[in-house]
């Protein structure tokens, strides 16, 4: 008797286990990398005011105790985020994946690229065009009795 393959249909809470697992799975890789990251939060701070701020004479300050050091802490993040980027963009994509059909699948990965790639388009736009554009204007606008003092986590 041959055997026949039953196909299971998965459950609600089937769903639900497997979305968090991946969730976690991409906490967990953010949670990694996060404090991997924070010697280079002070250099990435330091790259952003290099590549934003035309002027090498305009400095960055804080004004609490501890504004520095929440900053550091927002950019490590922020960095493990951007690295996890396409283990999270996986996970995402194999929890998906199974309910599409070929086609779909195809339209879907075409959709995916074109999206990222215009979006770190725009980003890199914003980031080395109008930032610094923004900041020239910013610091255009003082006078003899009115400069500008940048605080480092409303820069960042």
């Amino acid at each position: 008797m041959a055997e026949e393959e039953i196909q299971r249909t998965a459950t609600l809470i089937d769903h639900l286990e497997e979305l968090r697992t991946r969730l976690l799975r991409c906490i967990f890789s953010v949670a990694i990398l996060f404090p991997l990251a924070w010697p280079l939060s002070g250099h990435a701070i330091e790259w952003l005011r290099h590549v934003s701020i035309p002027d090498p004479t305009i400095k960055l300050y804080y004004m609490a105790p501890m504004e520095y050091f929440m900053l550091r802490m927002k950019v490590s993040i922020a960095l493990g985020v951007l690295v996890a980027i396409p283990y999270i963009a996986w996970q995402i994509w194999a929890f998906v994946s199974p309910a599409l059909y070929k086609g779909e699948r195809r339209t879907a990965l075409s959709v995916v690229f074109s999206s990222t790639f215009f979006f770190l388009l725009g980003a890199a736009f914003a980031l080395f065009g109008i930032f610094p554009m923004l900041m020239r204007y910013s610091a255009a606008m003082g006078g003899p009795d009115i400069q500008p003092m940048y605080n480092a986590g409303s820069f960042v």
